[in-house]
This record gives C-alpha cells, sequence and structure tokens, in this order.
C-alpha cells in the first residue's frame, strides 16, 4: 500500500476496509492477516458499466 487515505474497522467481520489512493484501490485486511483487493484496477480513472454498485 502507498497512500492509506481512510482505514475502517467492519465489525460485523472484523476485516479492516483500507483506502489504498496510491495505487488506486480498496483494500481488505482479515483477522488471518490475508490483504485483499476489493474494488479498483491500480489505473487513475473510470472503467464503471454504468450500473448500481450494488443490488438493492
Amino acid at each position: 500500500m502507498r497512500v492509506a487515505s481512510s482505514v475502517r474497522l467492519n465489525a460485523a467481520d472484523g476485516r479492516l476496509l483500507i483506502s489504498d489512493a496510491g495505487n488506486h484501490r480498496l483494500r481488505a485486511v482479515t483477522p488471518g492477516r490475508q490483504i485483499l483487493t476489493l474494488a479498483g484496477t491500480g489505473n487513475p480513472a473510470f472503467s464503471g458499466d454504468s450500473a448500481l454498485s450494488r443490488d438493492g
């Protein structure tokens, strides 16, 4: 991670959510210390499909 601009704890599952602005990604660190990429490609660009981010 290069620039962690925001960090939050998800109390429901114990994951630490990190906005990795330097790498243009949203990361999660699990209680088992695994780092996951939840969103982002690493490129500073929009690549969405114009759909909602989640059903609801």
